[in-house]
């Protein structure tokens, strides 16, 4: 369909009204609606995970494990952002 045959019928559109997220277009053939698109999904945000001791000497070494952390990328694989 081209673009002139697609807008034809906004020719005998007399004015518009919004409907929550639609817009309503009436026209002398009947209502025209457009809806907005669902949001895009929000991505995911990554998770720490990191166990160790609570406590500690002054002056002794500590050693924390975060293994278990989800980093963002790896969580979010295949999901696209942007345009295009």
């Amino acid at each position: 369909m081209d673009q002139e045959t697609a807008c034809r019928p906004l020719q005998t559109a007399y004015g518009y009204s919004l409907a929550g997220s639609q817009l309503l277009i009436p026209t002398a053939n009947g209502i025209l609606t457009f809806a907005a698109p669902p949001p895009p999904e929000q991505p995911v945000p990554p998770t720490a995970v990191i166990s160790g001791p609570e406590l500690g000497d002054n002056s002794q070494p500590m050693a924390f494990d975060g293994s278990q952390s989800t980093p963002w990328h790896v969580r979010n694989r295949g999901l696209r952002l942007g345009h295009g």
